[in-house]
């Protein structure tokens, strides 16, 4: 193996530690807990839930606003997403399961050559990209969306104008805030909240680099396959290795499908009543003439869509891979083999007729094709409104 394979390689086999770093730094990256790990969750997942209380207090007390709740579910549907997938990964411990597959799938010894540490590296490569972008644009829009405003208030401090502080997120107050010194405790306790976003992108990656791994695993058995030959091999060995690959590759899905089908659900859901409410309060600032307001809906409908595109290509990806696997069984040299090989062949070939799928509630398929449904589902709630109000 040469020097860019090994660096390959090495990236592929550090691809869970770099998605995991954000993870660790409140303890909610399920393996390797350390007591300090397990306070910092304890703390932060208190704090998180007594937030998230709040903001759905709010939403129950501005209901009949049309405006005001789609504000405040463009935080709190997201806040609760984040806490759902937080939970599942640091509580289930079928994610360590998965962890624990995908690692010891990554051992050397599990690659024949180069080109099939290339062609797990290219899949691999698809989650390390929206990671980084991800993370980048998350805590940007973050940090922007937290101290705005902050710099409202200030700029109408300096120009003598009416300077008003509001918090960040919006949340249900038990308390008078007129005093400026009670608005700015909270506005300081609310900081952390940022993190979400952030944990939220890195889930996102996470699932991204499971399913990625599984879909370089079918590829290269899909090559594995394809430059098999009749060689003086028994059958039996031979496709037992490939029977017992296939397998453990469906069980995985399995585990991770059962782990985050739950999840997906909520989120198919949301985002789609979500999309249709946002949308519709972006056409009315685009005839108020609110620029301000424009760019904040743009933004979140493009995080949005990007999201629920994510989880329509991780759906498509496994698809496809499936798809290649059996055209692979097909188009191998068995017009070439043995008796023996052909009648394995024939028993491989029927454990690949039902597809690996990634599901929302285990009856919603993702794929591209769900993608636009999605879609115009969205524009369907759009529609409606305009119609009704």
């Amino acid at each position: 193996m040469d020097a860019s394979s090994e660096a390959e390689f090495e990236k592929v086999k550090c691809l869970l530690d770099r998605i995991s770093w954000p993870m660790t730094l409140l303890g909610i990256w399920p393996k390797n807990l350390t007591r300090s790990g397990q306070l910092k969750f304890t703390i932060f997942i208190t704090y998180f839930t007594i937030h998230l209380s709040m903001q759905l207090l709010d939403l129950a007390n501005v209901m009949g606003n049309l405006e005001l709740v789609v504000l405040n579910l463009t935080e709190s549907a997201f806040q609760l997403m984040a806490m759902i997938r937080m939970l599942i990964i640091r509580l289930d411990k079928t994610t360590c399961r998965i962890i624990d597959a995908i690692e010891e799938d990554l051992e050397i010894k599990n690659f024949r050559n180069i080109e099939e540490i290339r062609i797990l590296a290219q899949y691999s490569s698809i989650a390390v990209k929206f990671y980084r972008l991800g993370n980048r644009f998350v805590t940007v829009t973050a940090v922007i969306y937290y101290v705005t405003p902050l710099q409202s208030y200030l700029i109408a401090k300096m120009t003598n104008g009416t300077a008003i502080l509001v918090n960040p997120y919006r949340i249900y107050h038990f308390i008078d805030l007129s005093p400026i010194e009670r608005t700015a405790v909270v506005y300081a306790v609310q900081f952390p909240m940022i993190y979400t976003g952030l944990f939220y992108v890195t889930s996102y990656s996470l699932l991204l680099g499971f399913v990625m791994n599984l879909c370089g695993q079918l590829a290269v058995l899909s090559r594995r396959i394809t430059t098999m030959k009749n060689d003086d091999a028994d059958p039996r060995i031979v496709f037992r290795r490939h029977t017992q690959r296939h397998i453990k590759i469906i069980v995985t899905a399995q585990w991770l499908n059962d782990t985050f089908h739950a999840a997906l659900l909520y989120e198919l859901l949301a985002t789609t009543v979500l999309l249709g409410l946002v949308v519709y309060q972006f056409l009315l600032n685009i005839d108020d003439a609110n620029a301000l307001g424009v760019c904040k809906l743009a933004t979140y409908i493009l995080s949005m869509i990007i999201l629920v595109y994510v989880n329509c290509f991780m759906g498509e990806c496994l698809n496809t891979e499936c798809n290649a696997l059996l055209n692979a069984y097909y188009q191998c040299n068995w017009y070439e083999m043995s008796p023996f090989y052909k009648k394995a062949l024939i028993i491989c070939m029927e454990t690949t007729q039902e597809p690996i799928r990634l599901t929302a509630g285990k009856f919603y398929v993702f794929s591209l094709e769900g993608f636009t449904q999605i879609m115009k589902s969205s524009m369907v709630y759009v529609s409606l409104l305009r119609t009704m109000i």
